[in-house]
Formats: C-alpha cells, sequence, structure tokens
C-alpha cells in the first residue's frame, strides 16, 4: 500500500537538542511509554533490526538515549544487537529501564518476533505507567489534604504572634522567628507537592508551540509589565499594598483565563486523537488506500473537537502540499504534546509500510492511556485549585482583621489609661492588666511579606497538582492577589466599623 507521509528525517540540530535521560522521578516513564509504542508501530512494519535502534535513536526525548547507545555498540564494536542490549542495559542505573533493556536482549538472542515483542512490552509499560501514575495520585491526595493542614497551621502560628506580643513583650527577634517559620513551612509544602506529582508534558514547547499559544503569549508580554507599572505608580502615590494588589491581580487573570481556555482544549484535542488515528487507519486499511484518500471518506461528525483541524488537514494534503508539512501544520494547530507524539508514530509507521490499521491501534495506544491518566488526576486538582484559592482568600482576612481588631482594643485602651489618669485614680488599667502593644506595629508591617508569599505559595501549588499548562500559573497567581488584596482593604474597614460601633463608655 502506498503512502502518502513522508518519514520525518532527523538532523543534527534534532539531535542535540534532545532532552538528556532523566531519573525515574522524572518524565522517563512518559517517555519510555512513547518509545515503547514507536517500536511497537515501526517493527510492525518489518524493517531490518538495525533501521529500528536508528530510528529509535532519533526520537526527541531522554529515553532515545539508550537506544542511540545500542546502536553505537552494534555498529562499532561490531556486537549482536541481543548482545548490546545486555551491554548497555547492564550499565544503566535505572531499575525500570534496565529491565526492559534485558527483556530485549533476551527476545533478541531467541529470534521471537519484534513486532509482537514489542507490542507485548508496550502494553507492559503502559500498564506499568499506569500503576506508577495511580500511586503518585494517591500520594498526591494525601500531600493535599495535609498542606491544607500546613496552611492552617501557618494562620495559628501569625495568631499566637499577635496574642503574645500583646500579653508580654517578647522582642521583635521572636516575632520575625515566628513569621520566617511560617514561611519556611509553607514553602516547604508547596516543595513536597511539586515532588510528588506526576511528571509530563501536555503543551509543546518551543517554535513548534507558538502557533497554538500565540495569544496567552502576546498577553503575557502586555499584561505583565502593564501590572508592574500600574502597581509601581499606585505605591508612589500613596495607594495601599491591597489596592496593588487587587490592580495586579486584575491584570493577571486575563492571561491565566486564555491559558486556562487552551489548556482545556488541548485536554479535548488529547481526548479525541486515539480515535482518530484509529479510525483513519482502519479506513485506510478498508479501502486499501492511503491515509489522505481515508480522510476523505470519514465522518468527521465522528472527530469530535478535533473535526475542524481535520478537515484542514484533508484539504492542504487533496491540494498536494508534502504530507509532512499537513502533518506537522496539524500538530502545531492543536499545540499538543501527546498528539505531536503519536502523530509521528502513525506517520513513520505507515511510511515504513506497516498495516494502516495495526499502526493506527498501535499508534492510538499513548494518547488512550494518557488520556485516562489526566482524568483521574483532574479529580484531585480541580478541587484543590478552587479549595485553596477560599482558604487563601480567608486566612489573609482573618490574619488582617485580627492584628486589626488588637490594634483597634491597643487604642481604646490608651484612651481608658488617659481618662483614667485624668480623672485623678491611682492604679490604670495598662499597669493592672500589663498589656504590651509596642511589636503590634511591627507585625503590621511584616504582614507585607507574609501576604506576598503566601499568594505565591498558592498560586504556584495548585498549578504543581494540576500538571496543566504553564501560563495558567497567572490565573491562580492572580486570583489569590485579588484574594489578598480584597483582605488586606476589606478588613481593617471591618474592623474599624466595629470599633465605630461599640459604646462610647467603652
Amino acid at each position: 500500500m502506498s503512502s502518502s507521509v513522508s518519514l520525518r528525517k532527523p538532523n543534527s540540530k534534532s539531535s542535540s537538542n534532545r532532552r538528556k535521560p532523566k531519573s525515574a522521578g522524572g518524565l522517563l516513564g512518559f517517555d519510555l511509554l512513547y518509545q515503547l509504542t514507536y517500536l511497537s508501530a515501526i517493527a510492525a512494519a518489518g524493517i531490518p533490526r538495525n533501521q529500528i535502534f536508528r530510528l529509535a535513536s532519533k526520537l526527541p526525548c531522554s529515553t532515545a538515549h539508550y537506544f542511540e547507545e545500542i546502536d553505537r555498540v552494534a555498529q562499532t564494536m561490531n556486537y549482536q544487537y541481543a548482545e548490546a542490549c545486555r551491554i548497555v542495559g547492564e550499565s544503566v542505573k535505572s531499575q525500570e529501564v534496565k529491565s526492559l533493556l534485558l527483556r530485549l536482549s533476551s527476545s533478541l538472542a531467541t529470534g521471537e518476533p519484534q513486532a509482537e515483542f514489542m507490542n507485548r512490552e508496550a502494553h507492559v509499560v503502559a500498564e506499568g505507567y499506569s500503576n506508577l501514575y495511580d500511586r503518585q495520585l494517591e500520594a498526591l491526595k494525601k500531600w493535599t489534604d495535609a498542606f491544607i493542614a500546613l496552611m492552617i497551621s501557618v494562620a495559628l502560628i501569625i495568631v499566637v504572634a499577635t496574642v503574645s506580643t500583646v500579653i508580654y513583650d517578647m522582642g521583635s527577634t521572636f516575632v520575625v522567628g515566628l513569621v520566617v517559620s511560617m514561611l519556611l513551612i509553607s514553602g516547604l509544602g508547596s516543595w513536597i507537592i511539586y515532588r510528588t506529582a506526576p511528571r509530563e508534558l501536555k503543551t509543546l514547547s518551543g517554535p513548534e508551540g507558538e502557533r497554538s499559544q500565540a495569544l496567552p503569549r502576546r498577553m503575557l508580554l502586555l499584561l505583565v509589565p502593564a501590572a508592574v507599572t500600574v502597581g509601581a505608580v499606585l505605591f508612589l502615590i500613596g495607594m495601599s499594598l491591597g489596592w496593588v494588589m487587587v490592580w495586579g491581580g486584575v491584570f493577571l487573570v486575563p492571561i491565566g483565563i486564555t491559558a486556562w481556555h487552551l489548556d482545556n482544549k488541548v485536554a479535548k484535542y488529547d481526548e479525541d486523537i486515539s480515535t482518530f488515528l484509529r479510525a483513519l487507519g482502519a479506513t485506510a486499511s478498508a479501502i486499501g488506500s492511503t491515509p489522505t484518500e481515508a480522510l476523505g471518506r470519514m465522518d468527521m461528525r465522528s472527530l469530535g473537537s478535533l473535526a475542524p483541524a481535520v478537515k484542514r488537514l484533508h484539504t492542504v494534503l487533496r491540494a498536494g502540499i508534502k504530507p509532512e508539512l499537513c502533518w506537522r501544520r496539524f500538530v502545531a494547530e492543536t499545540g499538543s504534546e501527546v498528539i505531536s507524539r503519536s502523530v509521528r508514530v502513525f506517520q513513520d509507521g505507515i511510511n515504513l509500510g506497516g498495516e494502516a490499521e495495526e499502526v493506527g491501534s498501535r499508534a492510538s495506544l499513548l494518547a488512550t492511556k494518557v488520556t485516562f491518566l489526566r482524568a483521574r488526576r483532574r479529580l484531585v486538582s480541580a478541587t484543590f485549585g478552587w479549595l485553596s484559592l477560599i482558604m487563601h482568600t480567608a486566612i489573609v482576612f482573618l490574619l488582617m482583621f485580627i492584628i486589626e481588631i488588637v490594634s483597634g482594643f491597643a487604642e481604646v485602651v490608651a484612651a481608658s489609661s488617659v481618662a483614667t489618669q485624668a480623672s485623678g485614680e491611682s492604679m490604670p488599667i495598662t499597669t493592672m492588666l500589663s498589656f504590651n502593644f509596642g511589636n503590634l506595629e511591627f507585625l503590621r508591617w511584616l504582614m507585607v511579606p507574609v501576604v506576598a508569599v503566601l499568594s505565591m505559595v498558592n498560586a504556584v501549588t495548585p498549578k504543581l497538582v494540576d500538571g496543566s499548562y504553564s501560563h495558567k500559573l497567572f490565573f491562580y497567581l492572580g486570583a489569590s492577589m485579588l484574594a489578598a488584596g480584597a483582605g488586606l482593604v476589606l478588613a481593617p474597614k471591618l474592623a474599624a466599623s466595629i470599633f465605630n460601633m461599640a459604646p462610647a463608655s467603652f
């Protein structure tokens, strides 16, 4: 069967930009699933063994390094590929990769069909990746609950600092120590979430992602400088920190909303790409023609969110434009890393002579598995994101409200002391109760870095749990700044209104 797609040729530039190997805690599982999916598709085409390893070594992922080493050992030292797999596998530190390469060595030595072994290993790796992802999600659930408890503890630290300084003069060092402890605890919680959350790539990076991410990037270049400029002007004219943060949040939230919209579109594309590739391969096999002809026979209504992009793809393919450029544009329009990898598996498998239905089925494995896992992750991230925002709003408001209440109480006590001394009584109320309000103003000034750090931590942490498009951080950051700014503005007014309503004799 002839093919309408061409095998992309690796060059030295793409090889030099390949990601270096990462540990198992990074993208190794994600890359290994891609690597095995690719191997299973090209092995189904029945190409020679040396070509399989050479093509596998050119993939832009961390695991390609191992296959590049195998190919180098086999070519330069005149080893059989089975022996080269054993040599490289025994030197690998990652137990997952080591086990795979040793199994591959055994399979090659026994003469097992390459296509069957690669397909079986692809499903084994997919199951292992799914199990690892699920374990990380379970740990993430527990740590998100722990993070909420940590942030509540942080608020209690400030309350303790406020009450302690009123009861007894413990010095500024004690107050600063409590505040620093609070910042360290909140930062520690965010770092633990970062270490626990599953790692994956969702959107395209570099020049390939510029087409789909053009609007968020333009808004970033325009609104971030505008937010900094407006904030600086408001600060110079004497506006409070609360209003500065409110206006900063107003400028940042639109970037996050745009990024959120893009992230949702990419998620929908990822859900539909596996169905599209399977249907395209099955249609091409059924009519005995190329994927270009098969696209014209497909019902576009069954493709969901990908229908407009697939229609444009079919149009440019029928116009006679080079298929590689057409598929590359299709990937750039979606902006999805999973689609980029799945399409490459499909392209190379078809171009090398693989049976279209089999290649389409194998190419869809990566997208299918990743889509299911991300759906489980959204159950955790969606709840935590809104909960952390509500918690952040409540904490900032309560901290400022308590400090303002205590400050207002200090003014009432001072006024009562003056009135008592003026009436000629021998024992003023401040001597009898031994209140100390000297550090309250200092503590109030310390709330500036506290609120800033809390806003940053409560913006970064939901983004880490979500694992979504990077610019989505600006939504959480803008929302945190808006919530914190509103708390800084409203808390003093509410506290003042309470004391204004108090009886004058008090």
